[in-house]
């Protein structure tokens, strides 16, 4: 694994975690630790590929890190990208293992293939059990209008091997339910890790103070420049002496000058919103702009907050996970589906004072409803997969499409 790569996501600590590798190694012994890890695939381990125009994004950090915390004593072996094709090496390192774990993310599409171009005729070279955990629908336009057959197939393959697979939201489980009837009693609603993965405080609401530390984060895709200016003014003139701080979960990407001027020449107005206007938009009312390429830097900047507003969902989720007051703006489905599973509200970045009197007990509520279920698909993880896996598929009832 390359080291280097590691470090600049802010995960060394993990796959160097010398603690956990203690204890394993006392525990079973050396040769025994390797067999009781696992390996991951993620989006947040990206492409090497400079013409990779994706960028990382802390969101789906803070999903690896939760998946990683849920799953100790045992150890994350190897980190993959979900966007990059498997070598015959890196199979060979899957296999070393006790487990693959799909973490998170909105990555269910009609066309999901656990790796690009990937087919069952490709996964049956992975030799242990592939286990979704908290993965959502992708929520865009056109992305979730019907399954392929293919990847039913996919999805009846990953069962076979795991008797349970973990999905995060209502809105996911009536996709999974309507295109494949036939293995509904293999999904488990467990909510996403994240949900699960901070250190619950005491809730203040902002009726009894006024917050000294507002965080905004923005997701600067599509048609975004309304959405996130009207955030950033309204968190500028509601709280005038809080220190206020946009938070770029992905960093800005410079639209190159000739592409700008060509926008322009034609009308079009979108080429000046750009993701680095927009910081400027809110250096000019006051703003700090925080960025980093440690998703750990992100997960403690929402610890010391004390109110979050914005469009990036994951550090929604996080702020819940803490007892903070957290409000998200609509980006797309994604979001609805959470809203359906915890009953927080969707906001309407041009009416935004109207939600602050919320009650979030209902979400604390909702999150601890969820908990066992998580708890449970944890459990048999740990227990069936992790710690006596034989490589005999488990569970023969999912059909192949």
């Amino acid at each position: 694994m390359n080291e280097k790569h590691l470090a600049r996501m802010g995960l060394l600590s993990f796959r160097c975690n010398q603690k956990i590798r203690d204890i394993l190694q006392r525990a079973v012994g050396s040769s025994r630790s390797r067999i009781m890890s696992y390996s991951v695939i993620t989006p947040y381990w990206m492409s090497n590929d400079p013409g990779d125009l994706k960028l990382a994004n802390a969101g789906d950090g803070f999903i690896l890190k939760a998946v990683m915390k849920v799953l100790e004593p045992y150890k994350c072996e190897h980190i993959f990208s979900s966007r990059v094709p498997l070598s015959h090496e890196d199979i060979n390192k899957i296999n070393s293992a006790r487990m693959l774990v799909l973490a998170g993310a909105n990555q269910l599409n009609d066309n999901f293939s656990v790796i690009p171009g990937f087919n069952c005729t490709d996964l049956e070279k992975i030799k242990v059990p592939i286990v979704p955990m908290g993965i959502g629908i992708n929520g865009e336009d056109g992305k979730n209008d019907g399954m392929s057959d293919e990847t039913g197939s996919i999805m009846a393959f990953i069962h076979r091997r795991s008797k349970w697979s973990s999905w995060r939201c209502p809105l996911t489980m009536d996709y999974l339910h309507k295109n494949l009837p036939e293995m509904s009693d293999h999904f488990l609603l467990t909510g996403c890790p994240v949900m699960f993965f901070g250190e619950p405080g005491k809730h203040v609401p902002l009726s009894e103070h006024q917050p000294r530390t507002v965080v905004v984060t923005t997701t600067t895709r599509d048609k975004f420049w309304r959405r996130e200016t009207q955030t950033i003014d309204f968190v500028h003139k509601a709280f005038p002496d809080a220190r206020k701080i946009l938070s770029l979960h992905q960093a800005p990407r410079k639209i190159k000058i000739r592409k700008r001027i060509k926008g322009l020449l034609k009308g079009d107005l979108e080429h000046l919103h750009t993701p680095v206007a927009l910081s400027g938009y809110a250096k000019r009312r006051g703003f700090e702009i925080f960025d980093s390429g440690d998703a750990e830097d992100f997960l403690n900047l929402y610890r010391d907050a004390d109110l979050h507003i914005g469009s990036r969902l994951h550090a929604h989720l996080f702020c819940l996970s803490l007892r903070k007051s957290s409000f998200v703006t609509y980006v797309d489905e994604r979001m609805a589906g959470f809203s359906q599973l915890l009953q927080f509200p969707i906001c309407d970045p041009g009416q935004l004072g109207d939600y602050m009197d919320f009650d979030f007990h209902i979400c604390w509520q909702n999150i601890e409803a969820v908990k066992p279920t998580m708890d449970y698909f944890v459990a048999y993880l740990k227990n069936e997969l992790l710690a006596k896996h034989d490589l005999r598929e488990s569970n023969d009832s999912a059909q192949v499409r």
